[in-house]
């Protein structure tokens, strides 16, 4: 039996949408399932680990990063496989996953029932599917929610990107990657990378692959405001790593800090997490892929 979290209000309303095809296509079917919408922030966390507790054999998160990550949260301890269908606007943890956007080709990757195991990130106690990140990171976050009632799909992450870019003040970076020497760094952004890319597509860490057993962690560096809109292509075409400025760390363990403090962007959540300790943890989650 497959227990599905959906979120009616992810991608503007797309959740629902999806829920009833997917219901719908299930019906048709005959597989048996049962349907829950979340109702309120954190819901889809409460129903994930009832549901974690149930007699389901998997569980299903539909809706957008966000969804994922509560419900992957809720999961905690419980090893059930997860199925993805991604309803929202980002949809960027399955890319790395190579799960497909459309509904009824990722039911299908259910129910085919292929699995494999892949990492995931504990930041602060805190499960993390695809990418953690502050500075730039979240001030796009910020800006996007703002222009999501005018944009859709990815263009308001590319707008809040360029806008961020022109504003956004450095910050300083303090680092300790696994147990090494501490770093102070000026910088724009850090993110801390199990999947490739966060904000609709933008390939932070281009590198990163899920079952690794590595933090890929990215910083960007404080560079002329002249070499932004440059920064601003590559990051565009992926090829982020490129830059002088920009260094990658891959480790087990990281300890980070910001000053003037942020918020941390997990998966799409703002989260007060600063300072944080974070560490991989190898094939947590047990995810279903083509």
């Amino acid at each position: 039996m497959l227990h599905i979290i959906a979120n009616p209000l992810s991608g503007g309303g797309k959740g629902k949408e999806t829920a009833v095809l997917i219901e719908n296509e299930l019906n048709r079917r005959k597989i048996l399932h049962i349907l829950e919408y979340t109702q309120y922030r954190g819901h889809a966390l409460e129903l994930a680990r009832r549901a974690a507790l149930s007699d389901a054999e998997a569980i299903v998160a539909l809706g957008g990063d966000g969804t994922f990550f509560e419900v992957l949260n809720g999961m905690a301890g419980i090893d059930k496989p997860l199925g993805l269908i991604s309803a929202g606007r980002g949809n960027d943890f399955i890319r790395s996953a190579a799960i497909s956007p459309e509904p009824i080709k990722a039911l299908e990757t259910i129910l085919s029932g292929n699995t494999r195991r892949i990492d995931c990130i504990n930041i602060n106690g805190t499960r993390c599917l695809n990418v953690a990140g502050t500075g730039l990171d979240v001030d796009i976050l910020m800006r996007a929610n703002k222009y999501k009632a005018r944009l859709k799909g990815g263009f308001s992450y590319y707008l809040a990107l360029i806008v961020s870019l022109m504003v956004f003040p450095f910050r300083r970076f303090a680092f300790i990657p696994d147990d090494g020497e501490k770093r102070v760094e000026e910088g724009l952004m850090v993110s801390l990378a199990n999947g490739r890319s966060c904000g609709g597509g933008l390939k932070v860490a281009p590198e990163a692959a899920l079952d690794d057993q590595y933090i890929d962690f990215v910083i960007i560096k404080k560079c002329s405001r002249i070499k932004l809109p440059f920064l601003f292509i590559r990051f565009l075409k992926g090829r982020l790593l490129e830059l002088k400025n920009v260094e990658l760390h891959r480790c087990k363990k990281i300890q980070l800090n910001v000053e003037p403090a942020l918020p941390v962007n997990v998966d799409g959540e703002l989260l007060d997490a600063l300072p944080l300790e974070a560490q991989i943890i190898p094939q947590a989650i047990t995810i279903f892929t083509p």
